[in-house]
């Protein structure tokens, strides 16, 4: 599994009022070995500026997901992915029917 360095920002951000600081840091450092993380960078930024799209931040991860060979985004937020053409972007359920249909 991949994750953004912007993922790991903003799972700070939205947890901020629920889970104490002191918390995160533990949930972070233990869950650390499941995911590498996938630089944002220039090249990304700029493919993102170009694209204008709705949200910029979801270009963001878009185009850090493009760049580091990733075949699906899983995101709550498909509607703002119009301009997705390389990676596949699928709601979690989505995601589970299609890869782990044994698992549901």
């Amino acid at each position: 599994m991949q994750v953004s360095d912007l993922s790991i920002a903003n799972i700070k951000y939205s947890t901020r009022k629920t889970i104490p600081l002191q918390d995160f840091y533990k949930i972070m450092k233990l869950s650390r070995e499941l995911y590498s993380i996938v630089p944002v960078g220039e090249q990304v930024v700029d493919k993102a500026l170009a694209t204008e799209a709705k949200d910029f931040e979801d270009s963001l991860q878009y185009f850090a997901a493009e760049q580091a060979g990733a075949q699906v985004i899983v995101t709550r937020n498909v509607k703002d992915f119009v301009f997705a053409d390389t990676v596949e972007v699928l709601e979690p359920h989505d995601f589970l029917s299609k890869y782990f249909p044994e698992e549901l």
